[in-house]
């Protein structure tokens, strides 16, 4: 019974947070009710990719910089990877489809939420100045910078 509660409390919370995120390419709120089991599994997902992550640091030692991105720690380059996964762009009729009757959030969403849910996150980037903060803006540029056409 705890656990139950314990559950059905953090998917409420997921369901407010994420019905509360606003596409503003079309003005309409996400659905949180129809994408909750999607948004909790984003969620757990990044935890867990981001525990492997430090843990296959702490067997093989820390990466070595990444030319011309020296400038990003290889925490910060786990988050700009794991957010690149989703840089999409919907024209306006697919994505109001995509809010109104989708199980899963648009790309943009399934970055800002997960991450922004993570204290992880917030204390990678505790040594980029501000206007280098890693944003969702930011990632799709870099994921632009760096793609292979």
């Amino acid at each position: 019974p705890e656990t139950k509660q314990a559950y059905l409390k953090k998917a409420s919370c997921i369901i407010q947070q994420y019905g509360n995120f606003t596409a503003q390419q079309v003005g309409l709120n996400l659905n949180g009710i129809n994408t909750q089991g999607e948004n909790i599994a984003d969620n757990g997902g990044i935890k867990q990719a981001y525990r492997a992550y430090n843990h296959w640091v702490a067997q093989h030692g820390t990466e070595s910089r990444l030319p011309g991105l020296q400038n990003l720690t290889p925490q910060q380059l786990f988050w700009v990877s794991a957010a690149t996964t989703w840089c999409s762009v919907y024209r306006p009729e697919t994505l109001r489809l995509r809010i109104v009757t989708g199980q899963h959030s648009p790309g943009e969403f399934r970055v800002r939420g997960p991450l922004s849910n993570r204290p992880e996150f917030a204390r990678d980037q505790t040594s980029l100045p501000q206007e280098g903060l890693l944003h969702y803006p930011t990632i799709r540029q870099l994921h632009r910078a760096t793609s292979r056409p």
